[in-house]
C-alpha cells in the first residue's frame, strides 16, 4: 500500500517495508538487538528495586542504545549523546521539564517508587 502525504508535494511516501529495511541496515537485525537488549534487561531488572521509577526509565533507556550500537550503531554518534541524556536525567543533573507525575503510572517494576 502507498500512502500519500500532502506535505511530500507529490512523492511517494515509504512503505512501511521500506522503512524497516533502512532500520536493519543502520541499526542491525531486529532479532540481533532482541538478544542483546534481552540479556541486558535480565541483568538490569535483577537490581530494578534499588532505583526509582525514573531512574529505572533512564536505565531502561540506556540499555536500549548500549544494544543499539552493540548490534551495528557504535558509529552513530546520536547512539552515545542519547546515553549521556539519559544519565544525565536519571541522576538527576538536569531538572526534568516534568518533575511529578501524580496518579497510576505505568510501573510494571516496581510501584513502591
Amino acid at each position: 500500500m502507498i500512502l500519500t502525504n500532502p506535505t511530500l508535494k507529490g512523492k511517494k511516501m515509504q512503505s512501511t517495508q521500506e522503512i524497516l529495511n533502512e532500520r536493519q541496515a543502520q541499526h542491525g537485525s531486529y532479532e540481533s538487538f532482541c538478544e542483546i537488549y534481552g540479556g541486558l534487561r535480565k541483568v538490569s531488572d535483577k537490581h530494578a528495586e534499588k532505583l526509582t521509577w525514573q531512574q529505572q526509565t533512564a536505565v531502561e533507556m540506556m540499555l536500549f542504545k548500549i544494544a543499539r550500537i552493540l548490534n551495528n550503531g557504535a558509529n552513530h554518534q546520536d547512539n552515545w549523546q542519547d546515553i549521556a541524556g539519559y544519565a544525565m536525567l536519571g541522576g538527576k543533573l538536569v531538572e526534568p521539564a516534568v518533575t511529578e507525575i501524580t496518579g497510576p503510572t505505568l510501573n510494571t517494576r516496581n510501584d513502591n517508587k
